[in-house]
């Protein structure tokens, strides 16, 4: 297929579209035509407008030179021309179906002013070769839409989109004529130009597989369907210049359907598959579930739990709130005034309680000692916390409400960051967190089920996007993304209270298509009301991120059982599992790149004897003998190791003396997590020396008893002013 006929046998009016039978079609003879025949280039390419009422393109396909391409109007096809397909007085040939699918025909096409052609869909013959078949013998060609390609090479060429002949009489062609012409086929064996037809069918091929993974990659977007051509308006659309494009599948634009999982504005819902239904019943079980489950049904060892969990979190935003970064961001935000929440931090200045739940989760996240989720990439009470904290101060809440709300909230947070398919690099911070601190600020403003579904629907539009590459950077900017769960927490539910609107698969499309890689409906449900999601939280007792744990504990292990000095110890040899294998940079550049570093955490434990929140400071980092330690500290990989998460998080470590002595120990999993807990008692400690950097011992004291009996507080207020006191 070399190009489009540049030469015609008799002009052709400009304006074909209004007086399409003018000059009656001759009979046709059975001959047989290329449907794109070969003729001298054409100097210019000349826009043609289509009166049709769709456009498309005709590509360009392999050819000796590259040569402009013009676009066709859209009644090149038998069945689509400027007038209504149904209106067609054409004779159609009995017992062959017009196929509702035509593709795009592959050629480099130069234009003349004489080669009138519709815009941009014309069909590819199967089975025919590049030829456009043979003109029945019996048929007159009547002139629904425009006189086509003329082939000037033939006396009766003018038409080049026809059928195969029933019978040929007249103008007649031998089969070893046609095999000659480098151009078509005869039933279907390709008798001339063999390599560059294989060429073309190989090119096709590979487009098919583009094609097929657009389409896919389009609908799970939520785009529309992939086609190949960009669907025109009613009016005509100029054409334009094309070099090689490749074959593309088109629908008939009669018959185009609009596009499947769209979201529709007029009439407010989602054309749902299957998949899409469970996943929006589940989310709304969920919502009835957080927003109508009495407190009463919540088991006592839960509630005792959760009291220790929001212990924990106070005490770690206390001490974050001495942050340089974010007593910077503080004098800053409450600088323009509000009212109505308290900001936990020297001073206990006042906010608007949107501000201040953004400026509680930023101190929370800023030191890496908050607890987390044992099989969800989830740290949500340092983000459901604030939110629930600002809202019942503002909302004259009791205990036990933000006790209540603290639960379901982790409930929602940890449902759906278990339903979520994380992205290999992405943190969890603003993500499925966010969403649990929009369920506790519904809870606390008493919505219903079908509010809270909204404002967590609302809030999947707020949902961020920060990496684990902010952690070895040494980036803070990871700790704001966890500060604005809390932000959206307070900010989602005054929006659903007002009156916005969201669509129903917002949740799906954030977690499933945007932020992550796929979506399960059914772990949103699983032994939901019976299986408690804080209950099932990790505590840490050191100051970095807990996939480290498992192989700091196997070094204190063996610190504890040797006694060794620090300079006879020659290297340590880390084995873990992939993630955890990855924070092994021996240099961090600050503070909080130390957090994610194991040969850091190792050297502040051997030289230090501890990891907590004073190992972890520019100080420390800077420190000459800690840097020269970091350096013999070396961690990989094992494979094996890899082959048991998540059911275990395993570390193995190896110290080498420089007496030739190794100890080695395995750890299966780290300490502070459900299946090997720590002790209540260690938890009391951490949360009196991280609250001790802010308050004295009678406050820290006091505090610690009202948490205690939290749920007999008539008003959240009460914890606020022994907290001021």
């Amino acid at each position: 297929m070399r190009g489009m006929v540049a030469s015609s046998s008799r002009n052709v009016p400009p304006s074909w579209g209004q007086n399409i039978r003018q000059e009656p079609a001759k009979r046709q003879t059975g001959t047989r035509r290329p449907f794109l025949s070969a003729a001298a280039p054409s100097s210019d390419s000349e826009p043609i407008d289509c009166p049709g009422r769709h456009a498309g393109r005709v590509f360009a396909g392999p050819a000796a030179q590259e040569r402009p391409v013009h676009q066709a109007s859209c009644s090149a096809l038998r069945s689509h021309h400027p007038r209504d397909a149904r209106d067609s007085d054409r004779p159609r040939r009995r017992g062959r179906r017009t196929s509702r699918r035509r593709l795009v025909a592959r050629g480099s096409a130069p234009h003349s002013p004489e080669a009138r052609v519709d815009e941009g869909l014309c069909r590819e013959l199967r089975g025919r070769g590049r030829g456009g078949g043979r003109q029945p013998a019996t048929r007159r060609t009547r002139s629904s839409g425009h006189q086509g390609l003329q082939d000037s090479r033939h006396p009766h060429g003018s038409r080049a989109h026809g059928s195969r002949a029933r019978c040929v009489t007249g103008h007649r062609r031998s089969r070893a004529q046609l095999a000659a012409d480098p151009r078509v086929r005869v039933r279907r064996v390709v008798r001339a130009a063999a390599r560059a037809r294989a060429s073309e069918l190989r090119a096709r091929s590979l487009e098919r597989a583009r094609r097929i993974s657009r389409r896919r990659g389009a609908l799970r977007r939520g785009l529309e369907t992939i086609r190949g051509i960009v669907r025109g308006p009613q009016e005509p659309l100029p054409a334009r210049v094309f070099v090689r494009s490749p074959l593309t599948r088109v629908s008939h634009p009669a018959r185009e359907r609009p596009p499947r999982n769209r979201y529709h504005p007029a009439t407010g819902h989602s054309r749902f598959d299957r998949r899409r239904i469970l996943m929006g019943k589940a989310i709304e079980e969920l919502a009835h579930f957080a927003a109508a489950t009495p407190w009463e049904t919540i088991p006592s060892g839960v509630r005792a739990h959760a009291k220790l969990v929001l212990l924990d979190t106070l005490g770690v935003i206390l001490a974050g709130s001495v942050q340089a970064e974010v007593a910077g961001v503080r004098a800053r935000l409450t600088a323009t005034g509000g009212r109505g929440a308290t900001v936990y931090a020297p001073g206990w200045p006042a906010t608007d309680p949107r501000t201040a739940a953004l400026l509680n989760g930023l101190a929370g996240r800023s030191i890496e000692l908050c607890e987390g989720h044992r099989y969800v990439s989830c740290q949500g009470a340092v983000q459901v916390l604030p939110t629930a904290l600002a809202s019942a101060e503002w909302l004259e809440r009791s205990g036990r409400e933000t006790l209540a709300a603290l639960i379901f909230g982790y409930e929602v947070a940890a449902r759906l960051g278990a339903g979520l398919t994380a992205r290999p690099i992405a943190h969890q911070n603003g993500q499925a967190p966010l969403l649990g601190a929009v369920a506790a600020g519904a809870r606390l403003r008493s919505m219903t089920g079908a509010q809270m579904s909204l404002a967590l629907r609302i809030g999947a539009t707020l949902v961020l996007t920060p990496g684990y590459t902010n952690a070895v950077a040494g980036a803070t900017a990871l700790n704001v993304a966890g500060g604005m769960s809390g932000f959206a927490g307070a900010l989602a539910p005054e929006l659903a209270l007002a009156g916005v609107a969201a669509q129903p698969n917002a949740i799906e499309e954030a977690f499933g298509q945007l932020v992550g890689d796929g979506f399960r409906a059914e772990a949103v449900t699983e032994e939901l009301g019976h299986r408690w999601e804080i209950a099932r939280n990790y505590f840490r007792l050191r100051a970095c991120c807990n996939p480290i744990y498992a192989a700091l504990d196997a070094l204190e292990e063996i610190l504890a059982e040797v006694r060794p000095d620090p300079a006879s110890i020659e290297r340590i040899e880390v084995a873990t599992y992939r993630f955890a294998a990855n924070m092994r940079e021996p240099n961090p550049i600050n503070y909080f790149a130390a957090k994610y570093s194991l040969p850091h955490a190792a050297a502040a434990l051997v030289l230090r004897g501890n990891a907590g929140y004073h190992a972890f400071t520019d100080d420390v980092v800077r420190d000459p003998a800690i840097g020269a330690f970091r350096r013999r500290v070396t961690v990989r990989e094992d494979p094996e190791l890899s082959a048991q998460v998540p059911r275990l998080k395993p570390a193995r470590v190896t110290v080498t003396f420089t007496d030739g002595r190794q100890v080695t120990r395995l750890r299966e999993s780290a300490r502070g997590d459900y299946q090997d807990p720590y002790g209540e008692g260690e938890i009391r400690s951490k949360f009196r020396e991280l609250a001790g950097v802010v308050l004295d011992a009678a406050g820290v004291a006091r505090v610690e008893g009202l948490v205690d009996r939290l749920d007999e507080l008539p008003r959240l207020g009460d914890l606020v002013e022994a907290l001021r006191a």
